[in-house]
């Protein structure tokens, strides 16, 4: 059986995710499958690269599968031609993935990622032969990025996918009618509020196959606000520039995500975990708007309090998801597609 393909992306300041990306992905692999991990690498430092493949391997190990590392400079030619965000042309990883895998399919994950449900349910969904596996976005539908309406040609009310983890139909994506759209699209991508991943479903809007939301849950305050009660195992994306990595200070309804991060990173590297604190500025501002609310949308008002409940009990909903981690990650979680 071919190896499950992972690619991902990073530079350096992105690096402690991809850590968790990739380790926290490969800890709930099934064990039914070896991995062949690509990483399109943006400035990431020789001991960095070592200290992940040493920590990788050591998760193989204990999973008793085969991983194989692979590095591909992406700060040369490869990404020449992509649009810049942010100062990075990183965002479009994704795009070039067709051009440098021989493969038939991969699955790609953001560096902002934490898994604890595995990333199977996208490889075994690309048997289905659709051209891309997704989650839907909180978006909801194509009209709610600005700049889609402006097609009219396109049906606006189809469902709108998240692109940090995908299923990708290699041999689909390479097919002339889905490069020469993207190429036309390519262009104008910087303009689109969501970039690549509004490029990508113009391109795929009509053709990809949905998984459940557990699968990539986008840590919005009303994600956020089921974590002290959620029952199902999830794989959490840290979407926005507020990476657990880059402060200790967390924003009031990410506080348990975070602790979750700093958990994994710490169990991954073997290292201590770090004291992390909420900003009062934030618990304040939620609580007035939780009252605020009250008045006009009673249903928001419900996620704020449940998030502020999450917060303030974060340690326990933590310890609650990854309680018994010989469960989580080391008898191998069967993935049900």
């Amino acid at each position: 059986m071919p190896p499950i393909e992972l690619v991902s992306a990073a530079d350096g300041r992105f690096f402690p995710g991809l850590l968790v990306a990739l380790g926290s992905a490969l800890a709930s692999a099934s064990g039914n499958f070896n991995y062949s991990v690509t990483v399109l690498d943006g400035g990431i430092s020789s001991k960095d690269w070592e200290r992940m493949a040493f920590h990788l391997q050591r998760i193989g190990a204990e999973k008793k599968i085969e991983i194989t590392l692979t590095r591909i400079d992406a700060t040369g030619p490869l990404m020449e031609g992509m649009p810049s965000r942010r100062g990075s042309s990183l965002t479009y990883a994704r795009l070039v993935i067709p051009a440098i895998l021989s493969v038939p399919k991969a699955i790609y994950i953001d560096s902002d990622v934490v898994c604890l449900r595995g990333v199977e349910e996208f490889w075994t969904g690309l048997e289905t032969g659709a051209p891309l596996v997704a989650v839907r976005d909180p978006l909801g539908i194509l009209r709610r990025d600005p700049l889609t309406r402006q097609l009219p040609q396109l049906k606006h009310k189809l469902p709108y996918f998240n692109a940090g983890i995908i299923g990708m139909n290699l041999k689909s994506w390479r097919a002339p009618q889905f490069q020469a759209q993207i190429t036309k699209l390519l262009p104008d991508a910087a303009s689109f509020r969501y970039v690549d991943q509004s490029l990508l479903n113009l391109v795929f809007n009509d053709c990809w196959l949905e998984l459940p939301h557990e699968c990539n849950r986008l840590l919005t305050l009303a994600a956020c606000s089921i974590m002290g009660t959620d029952t199902e195992l999830a794989n959490y994306h840290y979407i926005g520039g507020r990476k657990p990595w880059l402060s200790t200070v967390s924003n009031f309804y990410r506080h348990a995500p975070n602790l979750l991060f700093d958990q994994m990173y710490s169990w991954i590297c073997s290292v201590s975990q770090i004291q992390r604190t909420v900003c009062p500025k934030s618990l304040l501002d939620a609580r007035r708007k939780r009252l605020l609310y009250r008045l006009v949308l009673p249903h928001r008002a419900r996620q704020y309090g449940e998030a502020l409940k999450t917060t303030l009990n974060a340690t326990d909903v933590v310890q609650r998801l990854v309680a018994n981690r010989n469960r989580l990650f080391f008898p191998y979680v069967t993935v049900q597609p």
